[in-house]
């Protein structure tokens, strides 16, 4: 989008026309000479409408799409840049707004125009005759209510930073300057505060509002809503706030905190419109049922960094005790390892931590009291689960810096005793520090937990009493795939693919680069090995199921008998907003549009397995059924080991495990995340049981 062209020719037209309001005379004087014989009585209004004609002459500019042209999309960008400038600078005047409101109303979703000065002068010049013939005295109530919130937050920041902030082309223009300075500021008052006191107050006045006893989960979402006129803001950058106080969790000697209410809140107030000015999460729910396939990287970035500031990942630990148990602590206690003893220590010290109050501070003679522990025994496992409060995000200099804290579940104080941020946050760090353990003693750990991740995922499905199976799928000789866990009902078939590859440690960092590597090497890897394999099942009906690729008889065949076949890849961390039915949809839809292609040559060999997979499923897409692609990608999604085990918990059949694992495939929510979702549908048990 050339900005500069389209606002040269808005002036333009803006001082030729001086646009003013004309009594019914006057207007008819005006729009019958220009648009003779085209009127058409409007009786409810008693007057003559010329709209029709002015749409037709719209009509007569649009062209073919091409690589030099614009549509509805590129005008309401712009209008979006007018009104940001109008609201935070004062730059254009109302009327301008208004003019290009009347013009995007008339404009169709289906046309396109040529991107040149002259076209753009004869539509705004329409718009002109739009504004006098609708005489608009207000503007859009969806640009000047949804964008109020990141308007205001603007203006408190540039007063605050005593800095100016531009708008680029319908967005915020964040540099690395501004979010240094942003940082810093906020980094300042938190020393002042006290990080301690900052951390307590979060917990006890914000965080604990938001808490959910039921899912064991803080209720930290997106902020969306289909009536604009509630929104308010995104609300607390609540990931962000904690790294920054662990960070300052010990004072440094020569500074004495002191906590002042008024200055807590001006910070609380600040960080807020950070987040708000970041302008990164559109505040309308269905603008991530309809985000454009072609700008989804640009998607991806926008969201890791809302992630990075506001959601920090969420564990149970209960899930964490099972995940310990039955994946990572056997393997310590084999052979290769020969580490029983803290095996035994990890699991007894989360247990004691399951019990813990958010902002604890604890001894290891406490814990040596909770359990049967040695003191040698605590000692190297405290010293292995923590890090030195000195050392805390050392890099963490601001917004897309490296943080470290999420993988200690301790922070080790100089006075000897530890910190326990909370077990929300925390408990899953003990599985990091079991996996740094591993890794030092076995080469190959990813395959080997890989391995028995699978059997992990086929075993809880065995003890809630279902039928797991897995193996090759064959059509005739041709081998189609290999399927980790598949499940049958009446309805339908579940095709599960188990992934061990998580999101990068860059992706906090809004690296697109390796997490388009991650997800070739992972989830959308698994759900390309899937899709052949329902693909061949649609198609020829039945498929035979071999234990191993080598055998020579099936042990069984899959009939599909016109069931809907759904697909889950299944990764074993949590996958932030990529866990989205909605998001893995658009995610899976983008790579029809071609290659991914990078700016920087050194960072082209990340997008060679993703385009390599992109070519692969447009090659399945021009094989498949005359189904819409909506429609034959609308059971597919990913997942989380531990959503599937919440799913799996709280199922009381298999069929209660299909819909719990796959409702959002159907059904979505404005906070647009799984678990919000999972809370609805228990509510509503809950209310039909009542």
């Amino acid at each position: 989008m050339d900005i500069e062209l389209f606002e040269r020719a808005l002036a333009r037209v803006m001082e030729d026309r001086k646009p003013g309001s004309l009594d019914e005379t006057a207007l008819r004087a005006v729009m019958d000479a220009k648009y003779p014989g085209s009127a058409e009585t409007l009786l409810y209004k008693r007057k003559k409408d010329w709209c029709r004609a002015i749409q037709d002459k719209i009509k007569d500019h649009a062209v073919p799409y091409g690589e030099k042209t614009f549509d509805l999309g590129t005008v309401n960008r712009f209008r979006r840049h007018l009104y940001l400038e109008h609201l935070i600078h004062g730059r254009w005047t109302v009327r301008s707004l208004q003019i290009m409101d009347c013009l995007g109303m008339c404009l169709s979703c289906e046309d396109d125009f040529p991107m040149n000065e002259e076209t753009l002068l004869r539509l705004f010049d329409l718009g002109v005759d739009l504004w006098q013939i609708e005489h608009a005295e207000k503007l859009d109530a969806y640009f000047t209510l949804s964008l109020s919130p990141l308007a205001e937050g603007a203006k408190r920041i540039q007063n605050e930073l005593r800095c100016t902030l531009s708008v680029d082309e319908g967005r915020m223009e964040i540099t690395e300057e501004f979010l240094k300075s942003a940082h810093d500021w906020m980094e300042q008052r938190v020393v002042r505060l006290g990080g301690l006191a900052v951390l307590r107050h979060l917990f006890e006045t914000s965080l604990s509002r938001i808490y959910d006893p039921v899912t064991g989960r803080y209720e930290i979402y997106r902020h969306k809503t289909d009536f604009i006129q509630k929104y308010q803001g995104q609300g607390l950058p609540y990931r962000y706030l904690i790294q920054l106080s662990v960070k300052h969790l010990w004072p440094d000697p020569l500074i004495k905190p002191k906590f002042r209410e008024a200055e807590y809140q001006k910070f609380l107030r600040f960080s807020a419109d950070f987040l708000e000015v970041l302008d990164v999460c559109s505040p309308v729910f269905l603008a991530d049922f309809y985000q454009p396939a072609e700008e989804f990287p640009n998607y991806i970035t926008d969201n890791a960094i809302y992630e990075a500031c506001r959601v920090p990942a969420q564990y149970t630990p209960a899930f964490c005790e099972m995940l310990l148990e039955r994946l990572y602590l056997p393997i310590m206690r084999s052979r290769e390892v020969r580490r029983p003893a803290l095996a035994r220590s990890i699991l007894a010290i989360l247990k004691c931590c399951a019990k813990m109050k958010p902002c604890t501070f604890f001894t290891a003679e406490e814990i040596r009291r909770q359990t049967s522990l040695g003191c040698g025994q605590i000692s190297e496992s405290l010293q292995l689960l923590s890090i030195p409060a000195g050392e805390v995000n050392r890099e963490f200099r601001s917004l897309l810096t490296p943080t470290d804290q999420t993988q200690y579940p301790f922070i080790r104080c100089p006075d000897g005793r530890y910190f326990f941020l909370c077990k929300e946050f925390s408990s899953y760090a003990f599985c990091e520090r079991a996996v740094a353990v591993l890794t030092e003693k076995i080469p190959m750990l990813n395959r080997i937990i890989g391995e028995r991740l699978e059997s992990l995922v086929r075993s809880l499905l065995r003890e809630k009493g279902f039928s797991p199976l897995d193996g090759t799928f064959k059509s005739g000789k041709r081998t189609v795939g290999q399927c980790d866990v598949f499940l049958e009902r009446r309805q339908e078939i579940l095709l599960i693919e188990v992934k061990r590859r998580s999101l990068p440690d860059s992706f906090s960092q809004a690296d697109i680069f390796s997490t388009y590597r991650s997800l070739s090497e992972g989830m959308v890897y698994g759900q390309l090995q899937l899709l052949k394999i329902r693909e061949r099942l649609e198609r020829d009906g039945h498929l035979d199921v071999y234990r191993d690729a080598a055998d020579r008889v099936p042990y069984m065949t899959l009939h599909r008998n016109g069931r809907h076949v759904l697909t889950v890849s299944l990764c074993l961390p949590e996958y932030a907003f990529l866990s989205n039915a909605t998001v893995a949809r658009n995610l899976m839809r983008s790579l029809l549009l071609g290659q991914l292609e990078s700016r920087d040559p050194e960072r082209s060999s990340d997008l060679v397995k993703i385009n390599h997979l992109a070519r692969s499923f447009q090659a399945l897409m021009l094989d498949h059924s005359e189904m819409p692609f909506y429609q034959y990608i609308h059971y597919c999604c990913f997942r989380s080991l531990q959503q599937f085990w919440l799913a799996l918990n709280e199922s009381e059949s298999i069929d209660g495990f299909f819909h719990m694992l796959t409702k959002d495939c159907s059904v979505a929510t404005s906070a647009m995340d799984y678990y919000a979702l999972f809370k609805l549908n228990r509510n509503k048990s809950g209310a039909q049981e009542t």
